[in-house]
């Protein structure tokens, strides 16, 4: 096995693009190395924003259910 002088980082490995570069860089000597996506940006806005609005309605509920239940009593402090 021949020593590699050079490394190459590509981004985007997984693409069409990325795959043909760094078949053609491992050719000429390259010790190449690459990053991928698992979910992709748009995915994971996606999910982040799913989350938030979950958090959101679960605050309401929180809230709601103090306020029909008398929970709230609960958090002022007594003289006692």
């Amino acid at each position: 096995m021949q020593s590699r002088d050079s490394t190459a980082l590509i981004f985007g490995i997984s693409g069409q693009d990325g795959a043909y570069l760094a078949e053609l860089l491992v050719r000429k000597g390259f010790e190449v190395h690459g990053t991928y996506s698992l979910l992709g940006f748009a995915k994971a806005v996606g999910y982040h924003t799913l989350a938030a609005w979950t958090l959101v309605g679960l605050w309401i509920f929180a809230i709601f259910w103090h306020i029909a239940t008398g929970e709230w009593r609960h958090y002022i402090p007594t003289t006692d």
